[in-house]
């Protein structure tokens, strides 16, 4: 399951209200903080998510895919929710099509 990067200012979670669009970006190095509006994730669910997808947080959080692109997805928050740093996300049904070794690890 892929996580967010760390939130910019050192914060340890993000309140996400419903409706909150939310875009999610691949930096395959980890580098970049993420915000309330663009989260960064190391790889992998970007090959696999279509729109309409559920997608959750590890703190419970549900959204919506809404809108795909080549370089990032953005997602709706079905209700409000906290977001925390390094939290993993997952979309139902989709893992078991994500490569087990990223080229990261090879």
């Amino acid at each position: 399951m892929p996580s967010i990067t760390n939130f910019e200012g050192g914060k340890q979670f993000l309140k996400i209200e419903r409706g909150d669009d939310i875009e999610i970006w691949v930096d395959p190095h980890a580098q970049t903080e993420s915000t309330k509006e663009k989260m960064f994730i190391p790889s992998g669910i970007e090959r696999v998510v279509r729109n309409g997808d559920p997608l959750f947080f590890e703190s419970g959080l549900k959204c919506s895919v809404v809108d795909v692109l080549e370089s990032h997805f953005t997602v709706w928050a079905k209700e409000a929710g906290i977001v925390y740093q390094n939290s993993s996300i997952m979309i139902p049904e989709k893992h078991s099509k994500l490569p087990i070794i990223r080229e990261d690890d090879i």
